[in-house]
């Protein structure tokens, strides 16, 4: 039992110390404090986990610091390639992208930043964790299970709420593919090429005919889609395009983007 609580407590130090790490590291050359982390809470859940990785599977390695290093270096790494994945697939974005570093794979992992993970690597295993472990072992069993709790619960419905909004997103995102398959259909009966975007459809057929009624009422069906999407999460959606000023939305919502701009432009003209 205390050693779950003391990784557990470890897990929440070392993401509260990459927290900071991620702010310092990208609010210095923005000139700005950037609220950097995915979640709600003052915490960096990856730099938690890599931590955990590090100390608990090197810890047979402690006599070779060049060894800790370079396994240091590939595990965290594997461990962002791995998260930058998961998310990207979940979330329809890539949140971060080292494709302009040099020596990157697949802009998820570059040497730059794997070098700064082994040099952290090191930082923790020989400097970090033996005091974080002594401190942890002051505090008596039952604080630390109070405490432990208390962090969970904060953690989880944290989670839970990021998570939610952002598959909430994705659902609207279906809803909207759905009443854009339809005006494709529309597109197809005006016989314009079905191959270009959708936009540039939209934009082609707006510019040489007048909308019939029928695709009058799947604009609108589909512009209301597009604010309800705005309504439901417009905090979440600020604070993360804050902390992941770089992210890279995926082409299926880069093209409804494009398509809501130019339906947006074509109701405003027809407003007029």
């Amino acid at each position: 039992m205390s050693n779950f609580l003391n990784y557990f407590l470890y897990f929440f130090i070392y993401s509260f110390g990459g927290w900071i790490c991620e702010c310092i590291y990208c609010s210095v050359p923005a000139k700005k404090f950037i609220n950097r982390g995915f979640l709600y809470g003052p915490y960096c859940p990856i730099y938690g986990f890599g931590a955990l990785i590090v100390t608990v599977l090197l810890d047979g390695y402690l006599n070779n610091p060049v060894l800790v290093f370079f396994l240091g270096m590939m595990l965290t790494s594997l461990l962002e390639y791995v998260t930058s994945f998961v998310m990207e697939k979940l979330f329809n974005k890539k949140w971060w992208d080292y494709s302009h570093y040099k020596f990157n794979i697949n802009g998820r992992v570059c040497l730059l930043n794997s070098t700064l993970f082994g040099i952290m690597s090191l930082f923790v295993i020989y400097v970090l964790h033996p005091q974080v472990s002594d401190l942890i072992n002051l505090i008596p069993l039952h604080y630390q299970a109070w405490v432990s709790l208390i962090l969970f619960l904060l953690f989880a419905y944290d989670l839970f709420n990021t998570i939610k909004a952002q598959l909430r997103k994705n659902k609207d995102i279906a809803e909207i593919e759905d009443c854009l398959l339809e005006l494709r259909q529309v597109i197809h009966d005006f016989s314009y090429n079905d191959e270009e975007p959708l936009s540039v459809q939209l934009q082609a057929m707006f510019d040489s005919t007048d909308a019939d009624e029928r695709l009058k009422q799947v604009l609108e069906r589909v512009n209301a889609k597009f604010k309800a999407m705005q309504a439901h999460q417009p905090y979440t959606e600020l604070r993360l395009s804050k902390a992941f000023p770089n992210q890279i939305v995926s082409e299926r919502l880069r093209n409804i983007r494009n398509s809501a701009e130019v339906i947006k432009k074509k109701l405003e003209k027809w407003g007029e």
